[in-house]
């Protein structure tokens, strides 16, 4: 969590935002794209007929949490993915956290410790659907999908 792109020099930069790249190509920006208006189509904001009050807060981080899942990681929109979409923007605010940030002390009962824990289970979740993803058909947008559609 404090090694990003942002926070690397020289080779390791270089090959840390390599990795991003694909992310920010054409055919991803289109299924990006994609994804997003379908998202706000099933949100609250496209539903114009219904005048009732709603939380904006809950639903645009509902249509984050819908993106990050369907775009990112190319997954369905389910319980168990949303409850990790959830936990993921939970620890990246930990970051924030003083009692994180300064004193890291790996103990179950620091708040550092916490931390560490909830980010090694949401990490072995997402590691867990990555090589799902790995092992099953590319999504739209993707490289493997291009290359297996274009032969």
């Amino acid at each position: 969590m404090f090694q990003g792109v942002i926070t690397a020099n020289d080779d390791e930069h270089r090959r840390r935002r390599r990795l991003l790249m694909p992310v920010a190509q054409r055919a991803a920006l289109d299924y990006y794209r994609q994804v997003f208006a379908e998202t706000y189509g099933e949100s609250r904001f496209a539903d114009t007929a219904n005048g009732t009050p709603f939380d904006v807060v809950a639903e645009l981080l509902a249509i984050s949490k819908r993106n990050m899942l369907r775009g990112m990681l190319g997954v369905t929109d389910n319980e168990a993915n949303r409850r990790l979409a959830s936990d993921i923007l939970e620890l990246s605010a930990g970051v924030t956290n003083p009692g994180v940030i300064l004193v890291q002390i790996n103990k179950p009962w620091t708040p550092y410790g916490k931390w560490v824990g909830k980010v090694s289970s949401a990490y072995a979740r997402l590691a867990a659907l990555i090589e799902e993803r790995r092992l099953s058909p590319g999504r739209p947008g993707c490289a493997v999908h291009r290359l297996q559609h274009h032969r």
